[in-house]
């Protein structure tokens, strides 16, 4: 499950409302992540990991939103002649009309991400063949690409532009906690599973922006591991 905010810089009412349709309109909806990780054992309980991850996050937009807008009608009446006779011409032609139309819109907007973490571990506890650890550490994310869309501005909520020309960092630092379970099978292979929380460290953001954004996720983790 993933959740993003956003954080005023400037003491600005359009701003406030920009971050409000925000928050709104997007809806966190999956984070899932695959890598491969190298753990050193510095001690028979303390140790360090790292490695190479790739991770996807997904959330929805969803807003309504009202256009109006004129357009050429042709076969309207546009004059009505009344003759002394009492006969009534409809004279027909184009005819400029106002239209307004309601609707609704959902976009799933995605962003692909690559990260260099830097945990250290400790494990606390162990029986048999059973252990637990708690990881924790920062992580050097590279935001690869994004798609979708978002509001340009709170004047006009009606108007939206891709996230890719928002303002966004290539780079950005987020930590990651991890409480994680293993289960040994043999001396060399054990399964790993537990629950992890990643938060944003500063702004996903450049300083120019006006306002911050970062990420806060919390899900599951499961993976195999072999001695080497």
């Amino acid at each position: 499950m993933e959740k993003r905010w956003l954080q005023i810089d400037l003491e600005s009412p359009l701003m406030d409302a920009y971050a409000e349709q925000r928050s709104v309109a997007e809806e966190g909806l999956d984070q899932w992540w695959a890598g491969l990780q190298v753990r050193y054992q510095l001690t028979p309980r303390w140790f360090l990991e790292s490695g190479g991850q790739y991770r996807q996050t997904t959330n929805r937009f969803t807003d309504s939103y009202q256009l109006v807008y004129t357009e050429i009608e042709s076969n309207q009446v546009v004059q009505i002649i009344n003759r002394q006779d009492g006969t009534v011409e409809e004279v027909m032609g184009a005819l400029e009309v106002e239209v307004t139309e309601n609707g609704a819109r959902t976009i799933y907007n995605r962003s692909n991400q690559w990260t260099l973490p830097l945990y250290v571990g400790y494990q606390f506890h162990r029986q048999d063949r059973f252990g637990m650890s708690l990881v924790v550490g920062p992580e050097l994310t590279y935001l690869s690409s994004l798609s979708g869309q978002t509001y340009q501005d709170a004047q006009t909520s009606e108007t939206l532009i891709p996230l890719s020309q928002l303002p966004y960092k290539n780079t950005f630092w987020q930590a990651m906690t991890r409480l994680e379970l293993h289960f040994e099978f043999d001396k060399a292979t054990r399964i790993n599973f537990g629950l992890q929380g990643r938060f944003g460290l500063g702004s996903m953001l450049k300083s120019d922006a006006g306002y911050r954004e970062r990420q806060q996720s919390i899900g599951v983790m499961m993976g195999l591991s072999r001695r080497l």
